[in-house]
């Protein structure tokens, strides 16, 4: 994920970097003296302050914070198969959502449909319309 970083008093410099947490740094792009951007590293979910380091050191003070979510995966679709006329109610099994509040959308293939997330383990959504016949993937984005 690449991360933008609006500050003041940045420096095209060889140690240019992104601190996340306290030890984890990566690499920044150097914009203009009020923007960097840099890919954030992976790590597990949680919170993280963000600050720019010139130096590869030194960090400067910063209020930013960068958000880590755990993936969400799909584990189970029920029923497995439906019309190609659209309109079956799929429930999918799911690990890995943060809270019941989040807006999805189901992906049938190529077609995105809205998704309901009934509670922390299902997700609720309408077949859509196929214009052919066979297996598809089935996945979440929010």
């Amino acid at each position: 994920q690449v991360v933008t970083v609006v500050g003041q008093h940045f420096e095209q410099t060889g140690e240019l970097s992104c601190r996340f947490g306290m030890h984890v740094a990566a690499r920044a792009l150097f914009l203009s003296s009020t923007l960097v951007v840099c890919n954030a590293p992976a790590r597990g979910a949680g919170t993280v302050r963000v600050s720019v380091s010139l130096n590869g050191v030194d960090v400067g003070s910063s209020d930013a914070t960068f958000m880590y979510v755990q993936d969400v995966s799909v584990t189970s679709v029920a029923p497995s198969e439906g019309a190609v006329s659209g309109g079956t109610s799929v429930v999918l099994k799911v690990s890995g959502l943060a809270s019941t509040s989040e807006i999805v959308q189901c992906v049938f293939g190529q077609e995105t449909v809205p998704g309901l997330v009934t509670d922390s383990f299902n997700v609720a959504c309408i077949s859509p319309i196929s214009t052919a016949t066979g297996p598809v993937t089935v996945k979440l984005e929010g």
